[in-house]
């Protein structure tokens, strides 16, 4: 029930009032109007407040998680870019335990291969004698697969011929008994 009290609106509640077990009378409680609308007021400030602040902390931390995937991803990016233009030197400097740092330890080893193979692929194509040949293989098997032991088939006048590199073991060289 709604009632006016000096010039305000006052909301007023009934309840039967028992003593002793025994209905005795009512009771009635009254609350203006504007004490109702001011508390809901403070309490919608509040929950305004609150989402301003969470909104606010989800993108700040949104933004922070984002900058820690794509920074390094930038870096592998352009290393690999630079790597592709020829630069077989270039390494990433990732250092994660993450994901990514794996990943990153991963391109730096197929760049150190490759460049490798570079290196060997430009030394062969300056070598013309087998020995030379043979010589540089070697070495470079020995840097990717140590133990490894470089021979060469060649044709001969008299058929095909084994050629070994250098420090081969006897049980390789054994192998030029055999005739083809």
């Amino acid at each position: 029930y709604t009632m006016g009290i000096r010039n305000r609106d006052y909301r007023l509640f009934y309840s039967p009032l028992f003593i002793a077990n025994q209905q005795t009378g009512y009771f009635s409680v009254g609350l203006s109007n504007d004490f109702q609308v001011r508390s809901l007021s403070m309490s919608r400030d509040i929950v305004i407040g609150i989402a301003i602040f969470l909104a606010a902390g989800t993108v700040i931390l949104g933004y922070t998680i984002a900058r820690m995937i794509t920074r390094p991803l930038t870096q592998l990016v352009d290393t690999a870019e630079a790597v592709t233009a020829g630069d077989l030197e270039r390494r990433t400097n990732i250092s994660s335990q993450d994901e990514l740092g794996q990943l990153a330890q991963a391109f730096n080893q197929m760049t150190e291969y490759l460049s490798r193979l570079y290196r060997a692929s430009r030394d062969l194509n300056s070598a013309v004698h087998v020995d030379a040949v043979l010589d540089i293989v070697s070495k470079t098997a020995a840097e990717v697969a140590p133990g490894s032991e470089a021979i060469a088939l060649l044709e001969d006048r008299d058929g095909l011929r084994y050629h070994f590199g250098p420090d081969v073991s006897e049980a390789t060289q054994n192998l030029q008994k055999l005739h083809f």
